[in-house]
């Protein structure tokens, strides 16, 4: 399982590429926080990092989501286009799919949204466990679910574990096979910190003053 940063945060996402992460995503939620201009927002992103970079469409009408993507595309035409799962979502991914654009389907939740998006040829389902847990679904076995139909399967479909509130479910989004983890980078520290390897490593520092070099 590989790591996105979910953040809209330039320093953040600065250090998490240094880091190795595999891709930069956010939402419309992080770029109000960070008042940060859309497009010029992505542009810079893009330069960032050759790895994945999504960027949100959200819903109005075909024609001007297609405009949209289009604007977005002009950017980098290896950009991912994200959008928020909807009936109109699911007929904008099945036209941009068949333009050759790569797309990600955002806000899915069950399994049955998920079969439709992959139905729809997306390429990154975002499926979000926190969120569901929230309201008493088990989110972390839903994921499981998921990742087991579309493994079974042979779906070329990418499952991205999103929505992730602590280190266990990136943790068990890794066993059950998800593709990709989007994690804000606060949670991107606390994946990185064991205890154990704090008191190894003071351990190691301490022999190595020891030693002559």
């Amino acid at each position: 399982m590989k790591f996105l940063i979910d953040s809209a945060n330039i320093s953040n996402i600065d250090k998490a590429i240094k880091m190795g992460v595999a891709g930069v995503t956010a939402n419309p939620s992080m770029y109000a926080k960070e008042k940060v201009n859309f497009y010029s927002f992505i542009q810079h992103i893009r330069k960032c990092t050759a790895g994945i970079v999504t960027a949100e469409v959200m819903e109005d009408s075909i024609d001007k989501m297609l405009k949209d993507a289009e604007k977005i595309i002009g950017i980098s035409k290896d950009i991912v286009i994200k959008v928020n799962f909807s009936p109109r979502g699911l007929e904008f991914v099945k036209k941009l799919n068949k333009m050759g654009i790569k797309t990600a389907m955002t806000l899915v939740f069950s399994v049955s949204q998920a079969m439709l998006a992959i139905e729809a040829g997306v390429d990154y389902i975002f499926f979000f466990i926190g969120r569901n847990e929230n309201i008493g679904v088990n989110g972390l076995e839903t994921l499981k679910c998921i990742c087991s139909i579309t493994k079974e399967n042979e779906y070329k479909t990418k499952i991205v574990a999103a929505s992730i509130k602590n280190p266990y479910h990136v943790e068990e989004a890794a066993k059950f096979g998800a593709d990709y983890a989007a994690i804000p980078y606060d949670m991107l520290n606390k994946v990185c910190y064991n205890s154990l390897t704090e008191e190894g490593a003071a351990d190691f520092t301490k022999a190595w003053e020891k030693l002559e070099v």
